[in-house]
């Protein structure tokens, strides 16, 4: 939704500098059609923007292109209008938004489970590209999500018409605490959930509508003025004690960044970035903060300290503004918010204090790896647009990442596995998982140019933790199928080493098949051995997952800490293997196996490419190579028919 602060920004200004001057010139009626013009197209646009958002969002999400799927989603909306007369003018913004709001995820859900068919597909070539290819294919089962979630929806209209009456009947005349609380409660219990409240609940403020002329009722204006300060969950109350008693200096940058856009009403960027919503910290002052604003404001205004004056805006009027000329240019009103402010934000400040307990938790709250590399960018800058990121991380470099990122943004994430070979045997021993980034041009981006960015954005440890749940899937599927297995290894960053709940999230997924996964930590790791990296070895030892050193003899003198960490293998760096036509080379990378031999550790050799290389090191017992001499890596099928070929019915022991 964060796309929408510019429209939305755009559209208070305009209505809140009509409504400033008619509140000067109360009869000039030019004044008063043009900003009624201008509040009514902009309420018109809301639900197609709404529904080409989500469409573009689950098209991200399940693989989709995301131009013809929003384009098919705004194309249902239109075609659900044409078929509905909708009888009820107070109602057809209300119905148009529910329509924006929920056809999205029929019709996108739909057309992609049609498209996975392959008897659906047009076209299996590339004519003129892959999109094209895709976007053809997408036609039979676009057309098949179109009629079929229209037929849903064309009966539920037809239904809602027949009826004449509302789900939630409001008297704001006659009960105006229950209309201002319940409003104020649906809208927070909306927002938190992710679906924007006052466009949901637009059919409320119809009802509000019809009672806008009367003096003294509750109307949208009175609600932007006292009861949603800030935006939903009235979060400028929420920034005072952000910016006054957190400990987290992102929150306090965010809360900063947020003050001009809150003035407005606009608190997207802290239901976002900071997160807001489904964090159940702030559940509870998020909605309590709303009805007690609404509370006070209605007690307020029963007891006629303050008086409505009739009218109707967005309301997204900028602070203090509305709250004055909500109340006909009466100072009490100003000081009625600024109140309604000062207890929210004492409702708001245990909350911000309990959540100082937990101000390293940023990186926990960054949403998990998906399937795609568009969906890793896509989710790394929801918590800040561009703009936004500069001034948050004060970083020139970000803006080089993001167009480096960028340039894979339609990649796609694979697992390839690469053998490991017992040359005596010719057995296939076990295989290392490895990531691979598909472009679109169906060619694979080299690893060098996607994973220095995940590190450098601190993000690796999600792609660790999604490397492990794609490994689990893998052999559950072979599981699944009664397919040959053999241990697969996972390489685990150094970054992620020192991450506690990271690893313990790779435990949590693959723990249950330890006897299929083998943990490799490289002596990058062993450099920055300390006490917090031992406790995480033990926890790895009493998962019973076996642990090997990678890359091993690459410079950092971890000698030593072979008597301190149990490894349950030692995989030797390539490096030795390259330089195996120098004598030297060769003496030494006879030592590193000999050594090995000596702990009574299995051994694998990386990077033999040549029979020469092979030649040196294939004599030796409890060895396995993993080169392209036997095999690159390659996609899972690709490797059940290796294994099978190699191994038929034996064990692949070491």
């Amino acid at each position: 939704m964060t796309w929408l602060i510019p429209v939305l920004t755009v559209a208070s200004l305009a209505v809140f500098t009509l409504d400033t001057m008619i509140f000067f010139n109360p009869y000039n009626e030019n004044l008063q059609y043009y900003s009624q013009h201008i509040h009514d197209s902009f309420i018109s646009l809301i639900p197609y923007m709404l529904t080409v958002a989500i469409g573009s969002m689950l098209a991200l999400k399940l693989h989709l292109l995301r131009p013809p799927v929003s384009l098919l989603c705004l194309a249902e909306l239109f075609l659900i209008e044409k078929y509905n007369i909708i009888e009820s003018n107070s109602q057809a913004n209300g119905i148009q938004f529910f329509i924006g709001l929920t056809a999205p995820f029929l019709v996108v859900n739909i057309t992609a489970y049609f498209y996975k068919k392959r008897w659906f597909e047009i076209t299996e070539y590339n004519i003129s590209g892959t999109n094209i290819k895709d976007t053809i294919n997408l036609v039979i089962p676009g057309a098949i999500g179109l009629v079929s979630t229209a037929f849903i929806y064309i009966p539920l209209i037809t239904l809602f018409n027949s009826y004449s009456g509302t789900i939630i009947e409001l008297n704001p005349v006659e009960s105006p605490y229950e209309t201002s609380t319940t409003i104020a409660f649906l809208n927070s219990a909306l927002w938190f959930i992710g679906i924007h409240g006052y466009y949901a609940l637009m059919p409320l403020f119809n009802q509000l509508s019809i009672t806008e002329l009367n003096f003294g009722a509750i109307n949208s204006q009175f609600l932007g003025s006292f009861v949603f300060i800030g935006g939903a969950g009235s979060t400028l109350s929420l920034i005072i004690p952000t910016l006054i008693l957190s400990k987290n200096l992102f929150h306090k940058k965010i809360s900063l960044i947020s003050i001009p856009l809150a003035i407005f009403g606009i608190n997207e960027i802290l239901l976002f970035c900071l997160p807001i919503i489904l964090n159940f910290r702030l559940l509870i002052p998020f909605i309590l903060v709303p009805i007690s604003n609404a509370l006070i404001a209605t007690w307020v205004l029963q007891s006629e300290w303050i008086q409505l004056t009739p009218g109707s805006s967005l309301i997204n009027t900028p602070i203090f503004f509305n709250a004055w000329i909500t109340t006909g240019g009466d100072m009490r009103g100003v000081l009625l918010q600024i109140f309604c402010i000062f207890m929210g934000s004492l409702i708001y400040a245990p909350f911000v204090i309990l959540s100082n307990k937990y101000r390293n938790i940023k990186k926990e709250t960054t949403p998990q790896l998906k399937d795609t590399f568009s969906e890793a960018i896509e989710e790394f800058t929801s918590e800040s647009d561009d703009p936004i990121q500069f001034l948050i991380l004060q970083n020139k470099k970000i803006e080089k990442l993001q167009d480096s990122l960028s340039l894979i943004s339609n990649s796609t994430f694979q697992i390839h596995y690469q053998p490991k070979i017992a040359p005596k045997t010719h057995l296939v021993t076990g295989c290392e998982a490895l990531i691979r980034a598909k472009g679109e041009d169906n060619n694979f981006i080299p690893p060098s140019n996607f994973i220095p960015y995940f590190i450098e954005t601190d993000t690796i440890h999600h792609l660790d933790i999604w490397v492990a749940s794609e490994v689990v899937k893998q052999i559950k599927a072979w599981k699944k199928s009664k397919l040959p297995l053999v241990q697969i290894s996972i390489n685990i960053s150094p970054n992620t080493l020192s991450n506690t709940d990271a690893i313990d999230k790779i435990l949590n997924i693959i723990t249950p098949y330890k006897e299929h996964i083998r943990i490799e930590m490289t002596e990058e790791t062993l450099a920055k051995f300390d006490e917090s990296l031992n406790l995480i070895v033990n926890k790895i030892h009493k998962s019973e997952i076996p642990l090997d050193i990678d890359d091993f003899g690459t410079g950092y003198s971890s000698l030593s800490y072979l008597s301190k960490i149990e490894f349950s293998s030692i995989k030797v760096d390539r490096s030795f293997v390259s330089n195996i036509e120098d004598k030297k080379g060769r003496l030494l990378l006879h030592a590193i196996i000999q050594f090995s031999q000596q702990l009574q550790k299995p051994i694998i050799i990386e990077g033999i490419e040549t029979a020469q290389q092979l030649k040196e090191v294939k004599n030796y017992d409890n060895l396995s190579i993993q080169g392209w001499f036997y095999a690159k890596a390659m996609d899972p099928d690709s490797l059940q028919d290796y294994i099978k070929t190699h191994n038929g019915s034996k064990e692949p022991y070491l």
